[in-house]
């Protein structure tokens, strides 16, 4: 299961359509774009501001998480710390 939260970078397929680099196969493919979760719109749904400066609604499930996401839990002084 991931975690998704907001600052969390993320990639998906929802770029524009670019030649499949398989000529064998005809389906269309997308670009692939990298961004970050900006805030949760609704259960699954995040909005996501991609790294060419635009900003879409996405599900959960359309997203890959690329890199390490801290909460702010993770920033406790060692003295709070369990």
């Amino acid at each position: 299961m991931k975690r998704l939260e907001a600052g969390c970078r993320v990639s998906g397929s929802f770029g524009d359509y670019v030649p499949n680099p398989n000529p064998n196969i005809n389906r269309r493919i997308r670009m692939k774009l990298y961004g970050t979760i900006v805030r949760a719109v609704d259960k699954k749904q995040y909005e996501v501001l991609w790294d060419n400066n635009n900003t879409s609604v996405v599900f959960a499930n359309s997203l890959a998480k690329d890199f390490v996401c801290f909460s702010s839990s993770f920033f406790r002084s060692p003295s709070t710390a369990g």
